[in-house]
């Protein structure tokens, strides 16, 4: 019995002890990110009729232009080649209303108003040569010379309806350039009066640009006070 029993204490002894595992630490599982969705900004599509009509208006503005340059060539040619056929310096003075005509009815076909402003030009000043070659042939220098101005002068100022014909939109400035030259033409066909009045114009029109530049500091001046003095009321500041 007792040998039994050694046995048995021995078996136990050399038993394997079978510790318990340890709890391994859980891992923080990373708490997925909720972005904000981001709104769609709306974009506008061209559909295709409208596609279809950019498409149509680009290859009409190309044909146009194409037509156009190839109507100056050969309008140009032709001038040349009776020029030196019939030997007539009139065709040479030609040149300039013909073109200055063929830009302005370049700009009402493409509806600009960019091109009226060579053909405005070229125009008044093409019909102010001619007619100084023409109607003022024996005339003095001084109105052969104003007629030219005032043809110039004219053809600054028929900008303004002729680009309101092509786009609808009124352009003042052609006025500045225009009613100049049309004061000097004036006054040259005036004779030596009006060449009188463009001296004294030329030794007062400094005075004039000191007049306009004290009224522009004035007003600047006028509308910075009454802004400081809004801004005063709204403070509830004494004036």
């Amino acid at each position: 019995m007792l040998g039994q029993d050694e046995e048995t204490r021995l078996q136990a002894a050399q038993a394997p002890v079978i510790q318990p595992e340890a709890a391994q630490p859980e891992t923080a599982q990373p708490t997925p990110r909720i972005e904000a969705a981001q709104p769609e900004v709306a974009r506008p599509e061209t559909t295709q009729p409208e596609a279809a009509a950019r498409a149509e208006a680009e290859r009409r503005r190309k044909n146009i232009d194409r037509g156009v340059w190839g109507a100056m060539l050969v309008v140009l040619g032709l001038m040349a080649l009776a020029a030196n056929i019939w030997n007539s310096a009139l065709i040479g003075t030609l040149v300039l209303p013909v073109l200055g005509v063929m830009f302005i009815v370049w700009g009402y076909l493409q509806r600009s108003g960019g091109l009226m402003i060579p053909g405005g030009i070229l125009t008044g000043l093409g019909l102010g040569t001619l007619a100084q070659q023409t109607l003022l042939v024996t005339a003095n220098g001084e109105a052969r010379g104003g007629i030219v101005v005032l043809g110039l002068a004219l053809g600054f100022l028929a900008i303004m309806p002729l680009s309101q014909m092509a786009e609808g939109h009124f352009h003042w400035w052609p006025s500045i350039p225009g009613g100049i030259l049309l004061v000097v033409a004036l006054a040259i066909l005036a004779g030596p009066g009006g060449v009188g009045v463009l001296q004294a114009l030329g030794m007062l029109w400094p005075v004039a640009l000191i007049a306009v530049g004290a009224y522009l500091l004035w007003m600047l001046y006028r509308s910075r006070g009454g802004e400081g003095e809004r801004d005063r009321d709204r403070r509830g500041l004494p004036s």
